[in-house]
């Protein structure tokens, strides 16, 4: 039985993976270790005296992923945005109220590391989990948002296990939620100065999983 570890990213779809590990575990499939939302040193220290492993994360389009944590701190249902159109003004302000977040709070980040709002609190802590100190992958796998469905497959393929997990409830919520996934139009949200300034905060996530700029 492999005992996976699992890095709880931000707005990645973690709680729905860390659910399936629960459930794999509790149907006796693997061992599941939870780290959480603390950064990959943290949990190399949780994982110091745990025998063999996989380490596991998730990871989401850094575009996205930004809209995603914006939307969170203001509140909102994510879901309910992810459907709704810019043409709603209550929409509209939201977006007014992100492309402004980006072009104040970016740039006095970058220009004085001090400088941290909550926003970009929160995406250094995706950075920190994701990567070691020295910038490299922290992790064995890592399973992407846009297309959990496909991956989860593969790591249970991996893992010898497939067909057992597929008569699980959260197998067929992942399935179900994630086959037809439609992401938010991005070109609704950002502009160009603010994608640059994005790409610019979060370059390291674009070149290391192939995320287009």
């Amino acid at each position: 039985m492999k005992t996976i570890a699992f890095n709880h990213t931000m707005r990645t779809a973690g709680s729905t993976i860390s659910n399936l590990l629960k459930e794999l575990d509790e149907h006796n499939l693997i061992k599941y270790v939870k780290c959480g939302h603390i950064p990959s040193i943290k949990c190399d220290e949780i994982l110091s005296n745990v025998g063999d492993h996989i380490r596991l994360s998730s990871v989401r389009e850094p575009y996205d992923n930004t809209v995603s944590l914006f939307i969170r701190l203001q509140g909102t249902s994510y879901q309910h945005l992810s459907t709704a159109r810019a043409s709603s003004d209550n929409i509209k302000e939201i977006i007014y109220a992100f492309r402004d977040c980006i072009r104040n709070d970016i740039p006095a980040y970058l220009n004085d590391n001090k400088s941290r709002s909550p926003i970009i609190n929160d995406i250094l802590r995706v950075g920190e989990i994701l990567f070691k100190c020295d910038g490299k992958q922290a992790h064995d796998r890592y399973l992407r948002f846009e297309q959990l469905n496909i991956d989860i497959d593969d790591m249970l393929i991996h893992l010898n296990i497939l067909e057992p997990a597929k008569k699980l409830h959260m197998y067929e919520i992942i399935h179900r939620k994630f086959r037809d996934y439609i992401p938010v139009d991005l070109s609704e949200w950002y502009d160009d100065e603010c994608r640059e300034l994005v790409y610019k905060l979060r370059a390291h996530e674009f070149t290391m999983f192939g995320y287009e700029q």
